[in-house]
Formats: C-alpha cells, structure tokens, sequence
C-alpha cells in the first residue's frame, strides 16, 4: 500500500512538471520587450510601447517581430526602404523585459517568402505563412482569427521581401486575412511590417498557478507519507 502511495506521490510532481515544461515549450512567440519608434528620426519618439515579439523557431531563423504595421499603402521598392531604415541609430529604442538579453544576427527588414510553395495557402516555409498558420494557428482562406501578442497587424495584404525569381518586376506578398502567398508587381501598394533576425536568452518563467498546485500537492503528499512512515 505504502508502495503504491508513493508512486502516485512520484507521479503527481512529474506531471506538474512535465505541465511546466510543455507550456513552456509550446510558446515559440514570446514578447521580450517593447520599442519606441521615432518615425521621423528628429529625436523625439512618435510612437511608443510597440511590442517586440520572438519566435525562435522561424523557417529562416529566430527572429523578432517589430509590432507595427506600415500607415503606407506603398509599392514595394518604398516599403523594403521603410524597413531598412529601422537600422538607422535613433529610429528604435528598445526596452527589454528584466532578464532578456538579445543578440542581433542580422538587420531589420520585410519577412522572407518560401517561393517553393508557390501561389498557395497553408505555405508555412516562408516567415509569415509560419506566422499566421504554425504560430498563431489561422486556417486557410481566413478569416484571420488569433493574432496573438500582435496588436498592431491587420486583416489586408503585406509585401514580402523576396523578389520573384522569375520576374524581379514582381515579389512575393501575403494575405493576412486569408492566409493565401502570391506575387504581385512591385508597383502595386501593400502595407509592411518588419522582421529582424536574433538569438534571444529570457529568464526561466515563473510556474503558473496550476503547476505550483501540483507540485504543492505532490509535497504534501510525500510529507504526510514520511510521517505515517515514521509512525510505523
């Protein structure tokens, strides 16, 4: 008897950890911070609190997420420029959550397209096909239903930084609302939102309620065992 309360005793704290580490590891969008953005670059933020949002296991590689979407309605040419001049000192001031160190591997820019997909839905090799289906878990041909930590996005079409190999007049765009990958020419206006490539350490996260209950409970049980144990 005591044998088997001991297994459930055992069992009990697995299971509250293995609900820690799921958790944990389901949750590849994880907000480290904000950014305030100085559109105009005069030394004055325009825009503040703008989320910056890690997914670490991008098809290109982690990157993190500018939470902002392009006022422009622009042609793609404007809209490459737009991101690339994130890069600017000034532009971006970004305030870390306490714990969050972040190396930069590359700069900001428009996400990249999986052209092996095609014109299609559920492509999720390119950045934000793995985006709107994998991480936030959207379905094809819309409508866009969870846009998770975003605040900032919106149900319309987005140019994607790759060119279209087969016709540089032309790139690749995504349709946030109905989840569908596409080229379009370069001189037609989508709106942009920016990516940039990192690797980004976080501080261990504290238990939810749910699992510190289970481990509390395991506890208890193995306490109150030791004492019938002794008393016996």
């Amino acid at each position: 008897m005591r044998r088997i309360y001991t297994l459930v005793v055992v069992l009990v704290l697995v299971m509250g950890l293995l609900v820690g580490f799921s958790r944990q590891a389901n949750a590849t969008l994880i907000t480290i911070g904000t950014a305030d953005y100085d559109t105009d670059n005069d030394g004055i933020a325009d825009i503040t609190n703008l989320n910056l949002i890690y997914d670490d296991d991008s098809p290109f590689g982690p990157i993190v997420w500018l939470d902002y979407t392009t006022n422009d309605w622009a042609n793609w040419q404007t809209q490459v420029a737009w991101a690339a001049g994130l890069n600017d000192p000034g532009v971006l001031t970004y305030y870390l959550n306490p714990g969050t160190t972040v190396l930069w591997t590359g700069d900001w820019r428009l996400p990249h397209a999986e052209p092996v997909c095609g014109d299609s839905y559920n492509c999720t090799g390119s950045e934000f096909g793995h985006l709107y289906y994998t991480e936030l878990g959207n379905t094809a041909y819309g409508p866009l239903s969870n846009t998770g930590p975003f605040t900032n996005v919106i149900s319309h079409r987005y140019w994607l930084g790759t060119e279209d190999a087969s016709n540089t007049q032309r790139a690749w765009q995504f349709n946030f609302e109905t989840g569908f990958q596409s080229v379009d020419g370069k001189e037609w206006s989508k709106y942009a939102i920016a990516v940039r490539p990192a690797d980004v350490s976080t501080a261990a996260p504290v238990p939810e309620p749910s699992t510190l209950f289970l481990l509390g409970s395991g506890l208890a049980g193995l306490a109150g065992f030791r004492r019938v144990k002794r008393r016996g």
